[in-house]
């Protein structure tokens, strides 16, 4: 299964759960390929032109979907991994 999506400065969310990998922070806001390694669905590749990045499932911690999330690439400084931010 392959799918289109945007890359956020959290990872990659399909279907409610999110994948994550350090490498995907040079790829913050751009629109990827997801394809799945393995029934499981525990590991992706993700593919941007010549760009190949495993990316595995983020279980423990997973931040809900949180609509503050940034989604374009002018957020590049947060750090990694994030944490849910804090509203003041």
């Amino acid at each position: 299964m392959d799918t289109t999506l945007k890359v956020t400065t959290q990872g990659v969310r399909f279907h409610n759960q999110l994948y994550r990998s350090d490498a995907l922070k040079a790829l913050v806001g751009q629109c990827v390929k997801l394809q799945f390694d393995g029934a499981a669905m525990d590991r992706a590749l993700v593919i941007l032109s010549d760009s190949v990045i495993e990316v595995r499932l983020w279980e423990s911690g997973n931040p809900s979907t949180v609509d503050s999330l940034p989604t374009t690439a002018v957020d590049r400084s947060a750090n990694w991994p994030l944490k849910p931010r804090a509203s003041y």
